[in-house]
């Protein structure tokens, strides 16, 4: 049996003496067996899919690889990509304006428009970061 964690977020890792990586909280936790219906997670980490009311449900796995992306981004950048992965949120729009709109994003956020200007972002990273963050859970990784 698997399952998923689906609040995965920075408060939730912890690193022992030994610098391993360590989840706690896992009270939000599901089957992977099934699709997951309920609201799970912390506004600002939650996947789009989780957002929506659907009798299809979504994947909890996929959900918690957006969460994985956000918390890469804060660690990358020191703030989060947005204020939760809704279109009613500005950034969160910023991502999905065509095939390059990761370019206009960070372009235009304020953590990274130096950085992307400079061209100190990664190419690899800028991959990773989308896939991870894509808005479609099925072209996350």
């Amino acid at each position: 049996m698997g399952v998923a964690h689906l609040d995965l977020k920075l408060e939730n890792v912890l690193v022992s003496s030994n610098y391993s990586l360590k989840l706690c909280d896992f009270g939000f936790y599901e089957e992977t067996s099934h699709k997951i219906n309920k609201n799970r997670g912390t506004h600002g980490y939650r996947a789009p899919e989780t957002y929506l009311q659907s009798n299809e449900g979504y994947d909890g796995v996929k959900a918690d690889f957006f969460s994985l992306g956000v918390i890469l981004f804060i660690m990358l950048f020191g703030v989060p990509p947005f204020n939760q992965a809704t279109k009613d949120d500005n950034l969160y729009r910023l991502f999905y304006r065509g095939s390059q709109s990761y370019k206009y994003f960070l372009r235009l956020h304020f953590a990274t428009k130096q950085q992307f200007q400079e061209g100190k972002i990664d190419a690899d990273l800028v991959e990773l970061l989308f896939s991870l963050l894509d808005e479609n859970p099925e072209m996350r990784p």
